[in-house]
């Protein structure tokens, strides 16, 4: 049970209570009393608003549950927070929901980034999409055209990403065309971008 030792009121030490039986603790020195601690329900209250400060009282009443032994009473006062305060914990809270927004973009975008470089490792060496394959010179041009798609997909930018994506595919509609594991690779890449920029991206 927790308990705090005092001295002439003022607390020297909290500490479990130093008798498991729970009785009165015998032979202590003069103005040196154990307290048990007794914890009052927290009050409902608005966090955007105000907050909870705890105060200590040692009224000279017996614990509840402890006949004989004191107790120390932990109670809660609700304190407005001023406008400053206000005001700064509305945006601390604005800042979090913003980075966790901008956060989710990035790792979106970075994600996007390796699933697109995975795929056109597998469209070269790999024979499970036998008809999307490309060869070593197809898969440096993929990767080339795609370079200004792929820095704004990492800065967590879709909507540069999208505009520069369909100049990928106009600048180079012929040679794309020409080899289905390309067309097929930059028209994933298009809407794997086009279905987070219209269903999930916010700015």
């Amino acid at each position: 049970m927790e308990a705090i030792l005092y001295f002439n009121g003022t607390k020297i030490k909290s500490a479990q209570y130093p008798r498991k039986d729970m009785g009165v603790v015998q032979g202590l020195e003069d103005g040196f009393e154990w307290r048990i601690v007794q914890k009052m329900e927290k009050p409902v209250f608005d966090e955007a608003i105000e907050y909870l400060s705890r105060v200590t009282t040692l009224p000279n009443e017996f614990h509840p549950d402890y006949p004989g032994i004191l107790k120390t009473v932990y109670t809660w006062v609700k304190i407005p927070f001023t406008q400053e305060q206000i005001d700064a914990n509305l945006e601390v809270s604005e800042d979090n929901e913003a980075a966790n927004q901008i956060d989710s973009h990035i790792e979106k975008g970075t994600n996007l980034v390796s699933r697109c470089e995975r795929k056109i490792w597998r469209r070269r060496f790999k024979d499970s999409d036998a008809n999307n394959k490309v060869t070593q010179g197809d898969a440096r041009s993929l990767k080339k055209w795609f370079a200004p798609v792929y820095t704004w997909l990492i800065l967590g930018n879709f909507q540069q990403a999208k505009l520069e994506m369909a100049k990928v595919i106009t600048n180079n509609q012929v040679e794309l065309d020409l080899v289905s594991g390309m067309i097929t690779t930059a028209q994933w890449l298009e809407t794997e971008i086009l279905d987070y920029f219209n269903n999930q991206y916010d700015l």
